[in-house]
């Protein structure tokens, strides 16, 4: 499986790679180098779980941004495009660090504030829950607490690094939308949670597999992908038990095809209970298993 999943991240880095080689050849073999260096940092540093996971999610970012480099109209120059994807916080490369006149600054710093707040706030919660016995009480307990903390900390990471570029008059894209809000899974996963996957994936993914063979077999592809990345992302770095992280992930694409009837959509109310009844049974899938290992948020500051 470690074999399998460290094949696929190195196929689809070259994939990216040679998409992106016609907007700038050398920017392209130095993107797909760092993409690859740093899913091999997360495969085989000697170090412990939580930086190496962190590679993995670097190595993602990278890989996204190649993508998007790959569909990007305009050629980027060499220095711009390297800081662009070494450093910028966004995805579409048309947007890194432009200047925005329509910036308005003051909100930038409110939403930087916003989201450190965030940010702090999920290791709060994580190492409060530590301390009360909560991760300790059940798979259920635990991964709900997990699962709170991460919403929080990946959705005030996003508000915060958006907030700084338009706090410094850039143009800034919104990779996150409060998802615990979703109206549904479609909502959650399509419009508001991580952006920066989901806008790749269905770029990239759903897509093209969409034109050759239909809406089902598209969105599947989509989570499938997704699931096979988030495996990596856990079970490089702690050798933990594979096949619960892709579970995880396509369960809500399933779910999606399963509840877009027109009897659900006229039920807004309902489509929402689904949606967190799917996580909220499905959780002890993705915050179980590797996850405590691979990001233990509850250690952090100890």
């Amino acid at each position: 499986m470690r074999e399998a999943l460290l094949v696929a991240a190195a196929l689809a880095t070259l994939a990216a790679g040679l998409r992106a080689a016609p907007r700038g050849r050398a920017l392209a073999v130095v993107g797909t180098l760092a993409t690859l260096a740093a899913f091999a940092a997360g495969a085989f540093l000697p170090s412990a779980p939580p930086p190496r996971t962190g590679c993995l999610v670097y190595a993602g970012t990278l890989l996204a941004k190649l993508a998007a480099l790959g569909r990007a109209p305009h050629r980027l120059g060499l220095a711009r495009g390297l800081v662009y994807l070494l450093a910028f916080p966004g995805l579409e490369p048309g947007r890194a660090f432009v200047r925005d006149p329509r910036a308005r600054r003051g909100a930038g710093l409110a939403s930087l504030g916003v989201g450190l707040a965030q940010v702090a706030g999920a290791f709060a919660v994580a190492a409060a829950a530590d301390r009360a016995g909560v991760l300790a009480a059940g798979p259920y307990p635990a991964a709900w607490a997990r699962m709170a903390s991460l919403l929080l900390l990946l959705d005030g990471a996003f508000r915060a690094t958006r907030g700084a570029l338009v706090a410094c008059g850039c143009a800034a894209e919104t990779l996150s939308r409060a998802p615990w809000a979703a109206s549904d899974l479609a909502d959650f996963w399509g419009r508001r949670w991580n952006l920066l996957v989901a806008r790749t994936l269905s770029a990239d993914v759903y897509g093209p597999v969409r034109a050759v063979a239909g809406r089902v077999v598209g969105v599947l592809a989509a989570f499938l992908v997704s699931g096979v990345y988030h495996e990596a992302l856990f079970s490089l770095p702690t050798s933990g038990p594979a096949g619960a992280p892709t579970a995880f992930v396509l369960l809500p694409g399933a779910a999606i095809l399963a509840t877009r009837g027109r009897a659900l959509r006229r039920r807004p109310a309902r489509a929402r209970a689904v949606a967190w009844a799917v996580f909220l049974a499905s959780a002890p899938l993705f915050f179980g298993g590797a996850y405590p290992a691979a990001a233990p948020l509850e250690h952090v500051g100890r």
